[in-house]
């Protein structure tokens, strides 16, 4: 796998983690996305190569979420510290480093920073999480797609089948809403 479509992976992953919060689910999703690449016939143009890849993982990662059986409340949270290593104890011991309660935890290890994070650092990105999760799911899918993934606008167009000006005015609006919902969590 070249370079570029090693980090096109890469991408491609954290688009399907973030629909479909589940890494297992994610990885399979993005492999498949990738085996029906290569049986495909190789003469797509590289430009063409990204979006047709995010339309693919967007429909499985869809089929995936339809084929998942929507468990109660208290199972999923289960399921969450099953998968996370976290214990069932109602609350951490009074002696848990903010290593231990860091998000980076949870995350998968590429979107993890540096080893010198500060507790600042793990504040503002706790209330950046918060406030994105906030945000309805089309603007949320803008921003990673935009920022996290660095996908040019272009491309974004033909994925999500808006205009230019429609994905900027969205992207506007959604910058718009998480800087209030920052300055509410901030007072």
């Amino acid at each position: 796998m070249t370079a570029d479509l090693e980090e096109q992976y890469y991408q491609i992953y954290r688009y399907c983690y973030f629909r479909l919060r589940d890494r297992q689910a994610a990885e399979d999703v993005t492999q498949e996305a990738f085996l029906r690449y290569f049986e495909q016939e190789q003469s797509q143009a590289v430009e063409r190569i990204l979006p047709w890849l995010y339309t693919v993982a967007r429909n499985l990662c869809m089929d995936e979420f339809r084929r998942q059986k929507h468990l109660p409340l208290e199972e999923a949270g289960e399921r969450f510290l099953t998968e996370t290593g976290v214990s069932a104890e109602v609350s951490p011991p009074a002696c848990t480093s903010a290593e231990e309660l860091s998000p980076k935890r949870f995350l998968p290890e590429r979107f993890s920073s540096g080893p010198a994070e500060t507790e600042s650092d793990i504040a503002a990105r706790l209330d950046l999480q918060n406030a994105l999760a906030r945000l309805p799911q089309e603007e949320q899918e803008l921003l990673l797609l935009r920022y996290v993934n660095e996908v040019p606008v272009h491309i974004i167009c033909r994925i999500t089948g808006l205009s230019r000006f429609a994905v900027y005015r969205r992207l506007r609006h959604a910058l718009k809403q998480l800087r209030l919902l920052l300055e509410k969590e901030s007072i």
